[in-house]
């Protein structure tokens, strides 16, 4: 009798597998899919879900980068326990009913295999969590800081008047101006133009000053094999204490400010060498390896040392 309990058990596996991955979907996102909202609208609620999904979504469906892969990633090591679990469980059910020594071999192989699919899963999320949470948060943002609404040079978040008034940022009027003025006489970006007030990933020059621009044409004409690349412009949220309110972050990269980062390459740093004076001056950034050329600063700035900061006169 207890054989045969067993070896019914064993040949209905495969059903009991489906019952338990249904428990737990259902289980987890019976508070999301048992209420009714308004859908996500594409476009005007950002980033829309197919289809909600508990801990990727709200109940709309709305999501954003950072909830989504965050969310997608804790749904895939929950889901390498369950399937973990539920495989060790057959390994042993086959292990107990078989009689072949092969069949028990496979089953033992079996239960192992899930140990250390489980183990990898586990060790990995711990790993990178042990170096650093956010890489388990998927923290891409800057830390703190709201998305605000497209800016515009005209009274937007924190924006100041200048000579791109009224224009918003990203789209035709953005920063275009002032970029393909830089663009037309070689200077060239690491990134596309920002679009809303703490967006990251992104470099924008919307009313950057008249003294930055003619620094960085005085700049490329003088040392034409040089790349000179803009890393960091006027996207102020950046930069000093990131906050996304202008009155409150004590930075010059900011619109009308005097600054930009510039990318690290040998020919323009062989160019400041030979032609730039260096300094000691206490002023513009912090850095061992200050240059004054054409009465502009250029600092390796510390702590990375990977960019250099300039400041225009």
């Amino acid at each position: 009798m207890y054989n045969l309990v067993i070896q019914t058990i064993y040949s209905m596996k495969n059903y009991f597998i489906i019952l338990g991955l249904a428990i737990v979907f259902l289980g987890t996102g019976h508070g999301v899919f048992a209420q009714t909202a308004t859908p996500c609208v594409p476009g005007q609620d950002g980033y829309c879900a197919l289809s909600p999904l508990p801990g990727v979504s709200d109940v709309t469906g709305k999501t954003n980068l950072n909830t989504y892969i965050k969310g997608m990633f804790q749904l895939a090591i929950g889901l390498a326990g369950v399937l973990a679990v539920l495989r060790i469980i057959t390994g042993g059910i086959t292990y107990m009913t078989t009689e072949a020594f092969e069949g028990k071999s496979d089953a033992k192989d079996t239960i192992r295999d899930a140990i250390v699919g489980l183990l990898l899963a586990i060790s990995a999320y711990t790993i990178l969590a042990t170096v650093n949470p956010k890489l388990v948060n998927f923290e891409f943002g800057i830390e703190g800081l709201r998305l605000g609404p497209p800016i515009s040079s005209n009274g937007g978040t924190g924006v100041v008047a200048g000579p791109s008034a009224g224009k918003v940022w990203g789209d035709s009027g953005g920063d275009s101006i002032d970029r393909n003025h830089l663009k037309n006489v070689g200077i060239i970006f690491n990134n596309f133009n920002c679009v809303r007030v703490g967006d990251t990933g992104c470099t924008s020059v919307l009313d950057i000053g008249p003294t930055v621009i003619n620094g960085l044409e005085t700049l490329k004409k003088s040392c034409g094999s040089c790349t000179v690349r803009i890393t960091g412009g006027t996207e102020y949220w950046l930069h000093g204490n990131r906050s996304t309110e202008i009155d409150k972050n004590p930075t010059a990269h900011k619109p009308g400010g005097n600054v930009v980062d510039l990318s690290l390459d040998p020919a323009l740093q062989a160019f400041l060498k030979k032609n730039g004076a260096p300094t000691t001056n206490s002023g513009c950034a912090p850095g061992d390896e200050k240059y004054v050329y054409n009465n502009d600063t250029y600092v390796k700035e510390t702590p990375n040392l990977d960019h250099w900061h300039v400041c225009f006169r």
